[in-house]
């Protein structure tokens, strides 16, 4: 325990410095800051991962090729549909010509519009690499890619060096994909203890109305569930209960 505690310390410390550095931070500082703690790559994979979640860019790390066990997602058929309709509007888009990306990246850096839009543009199938990667199981395909694209246009918008800009903008495309998994993971776990709470709340009913004569308040079911007569009241209105 004390040891995953100052992990811990050690954690909110580095994401302090990194603020104090402009949300940014490179690989070699965060393989310093743990030197001594003598940590395998794919825990340092994982720490990178936990940077880029919140908002800190990473230079120089590609966690899609790092992270060696992330697979691309098992699509249903109705996301196979979504990715092939993509990739086929896709495909109408002008082809990358040579040395373009490195043009557009200093011609957004100074404001370029125009610019803004076509480089946006070449990285549309990097959204769809990234989600089809890092996208979770419960999260449909369409959604990841969206997210991402949200990203890609904000990346774009903060775009304000050419030092590591492609590793930026992929980072950040990335994030925006992490940030939904874990949103809508928070969902899910909320929504099971709803339906345990619900499931809680309706044998307690039965048990404590196995006779006929028998009455019971909220008060009591708080009582005996352990759990705000708020919580009890609003679980009575949703199941049909309060009746």
């Amino acid at each position: 325990m004390e040891d995953k505690l100052q992990f811990q310390k050690k954690l909110k410390k580095l994401m302090e410095e990194a603020k104090d550095a402009g949300d940014c931070m490179s690989q070699e500082r965060i393989e310093d800051f743990f030197r001594e703690d003598s940590l395998s790559e794919e825990q340092l994979a994982m720490i990178k991962e936990y940077l880029l979640a919140r908002g800190i860019t990473v230079s120089g790390y590609r966690g899609d090729e790092v992270l060696a066990e992330e697979k691309k997602k098992k699509l249903s058929p109705d996301e196979e549909a979504y990715l092939k309709k993509y990739r086929e509007e896709l495909s109408l888009i002008r082809k990358e010509e040579e040395g373009e990306r490195a043009r557009l990246i200093r011609e957004v850096i100074q404001g370029d519009a125009l610019a803004k839009g076509r480089l946006a543009e070449l990285y549309l199938e990097t959204v769809a690499e990234l989600a089809e990667k890092i996208a979770g199981p419960d999260i449909f395909l369409g959604d990841a890619v969206a997210e991402g694209n949200v990203n890609l246009l904000l990346a774009v918008e903060r775009l304000d060096t050419e030092a590591d800009a492609d590793t930026f903008i992929k980072e950040e495309i990335r994030r925006g994909i992490l940030e939904l998994n874990e949103e809508l993971s928070e969902q899910k776990r909320r929504d099971e203890m709803m339906v345990n709470k619900v499931e809680r709340l309706e044998a307690a009913i039965k048990e404590l109305t196995e006779d006929e004569d028998t009455k019971f308040s909220i008060e009591e079911l708080s009582f005996y569930l352990e759990m705000t007569e708020e919580e009890i009241r609003d679980i009575l209105n949703l199941t049909g209960e309060d009746k």
